[in-house]
């Protein structure tokens, strides 16, 4: 700003009031606005609109835990002062709330952030401070430069649950994870290339599948003091580098094997010339879980043995039995057994089946041509299905 020495004035006039000067001299008018230090304005509730604009200070304090997308409409330059009185998240917007590190920020209570007006309800954050001093990274987590090395902060504690939102802590960069409930999901990340570090507080299972792609494409039951890295290869979908914390491998669920049976309960009404679902009253064994309401649900991409047999309890000859595998809800192999006597009469089948999907399921299915109703055995041994996962 230029300045102009005044020697001689002829007036200086000021409204009551105002903080602008008008000074005349030598027929030459000049104005001057007096300097002020900035008022605080009312607390402001969060909301999807939180109007900073309307504040009647230039410092302003929001209250609340609304999600804020816009600080309204306010004039070119005007500036506020905000200082956040609890964890709420800003929206980032590359026109109308443009924030450090293009993403989004997760605040903490006496978070300050420094706000100025682009007209048209745009706004731009010129400088935001954490409350610990931490300089604001991507994903809102604190990663300081000292000295060429880098100093991380541990956040706060995230509990176990399908969905562990690890993204969700706002003051550090490594969590740990609390409880054993099952995780198949670490939340929503900021943007793709965000990673945090997980320190792993007692045992569950991470499940590997649409959300966690994990070491060996299996299961991994962790133990307390485990470690993982968790890069985020979308923001939905996790890449998980794991170190177990007695330097062995981590506890892969790969061998995934079940076997079920009817135990001694006779399926009745097998309609002639009608593909009908073998039903199973039995889990002799289920390593993890995969095996549900007649259905065999592996979750783990990979081959998989499946074996399955049954026998009827009376049959007569010449008379063709077919057993079934059935892959999500469809045919996909079968094998054809022609009776050679009136004695009872089964089939059995072995086969490798791929698991595409994390959701592919399998079914065994029973058919019989006779021209009458069956009965299928239900004697354990006579009748059963099983599986294995091939390393």
């Amino acid at each position: 700003m230029a300045t102009k020495k005044i020697s001689a004035l002829t007036a200086v006039t000021n409204a009551a009031g105002s903080d602008e000067f008008v000074i005349v001299q030598g027929g030459v008018t000049y104005r001057a606005t007096r300097a002020k230090n900035a008022s605080k304005g009312a607390d402001i509730a969060s909301a999807a609109t939180t109007d900073i604009g309307a504040a009647t200070g230039e410092y302003v304090e929001v209250t609340g835990t609304t999600t804020i997308t816009s600080f309204g409409t306010v004039a070119t330059g005007t500036k506020r002062v905000v200082r956040f009185m609890g964890g709420l998240t800003l929206t980032y917007n590359a026109t109308s709330l443009i924030l450090p590190t293009s993403a989004n920020i997760t605040t903490v209570a006496d978070d300050i952030g420094e706000f100025i007006s682009l007209g048209s309800g745009s706004w731009i954050c010129s400088r935001f401070s954490r409350k610990n001093g931490n300089t604001l990274t991507v994903g809102s987590t604190a990663i300081t430069m000292v000295a060429k090395s880098i100093v991380e902060t541990e956040g706060a504690a995230v509990a176990s649950a399908a969905t562990a939102d690890i993204w969700a802590v706002a003051d550090g960069n490594t969590v740990h994870i609390t409880g054993t409930t099952t995780i198949t999901s670490f939340g929503t990340a900021p943007q793709a290339g965000a990673w945090m570090k997980v320190i792993f507080d007692g045992e569950l299972t991470l499940t590997h599948g649409a959300n966690l792609n994990l070491q060996g494409s299996a299961n991994i039951t962790t133990k307390a003091n485990d470690f993982a890295f968790v890069y985020a290869d979308t923001t939905t979908l996790f890449r998980v580098i794991y170190f177990p914390s007695d330097a062995t491998s981590p506890t892969l669920a790969s061998t995934i094997s079940f076997s079920v049976n009817k135990n001694g309960t006779n399926q009745t009404a097998v309609v002639s010339a009608t593909p009908t679902l073998v039903t199973w009253s039995t889990v002799t064994w289920d390593t993890n879980s995969v095996f549900a309401s007649n259905k065999f649900t592996p979750v783990i991409l990979g081959k998989y043995f499946l074996a399955a047999g049954f026998q009827w309890t009376a049959f007569a000859d010449g008379v063709d039995t077919i057993v079934k595998i059935y892959k999500n809800g469809a045919l996909h192999k079968q094998v054809i057994i022609v009776s050679g006597s009136a004695a009872t009469q089964g089939a059995c089948i072995a086969v490798v089946v791929e698991v595409l999907v994390s959701t592919d399921y399998f079914e065994v299915y029973a058919q019989q041509g006779s021209g009458t109703d069956k009965i299928i055995d239900g004697t354990a041994a006579y009748t059963w299905f099983m599986g294995h996962k091939i390393n």
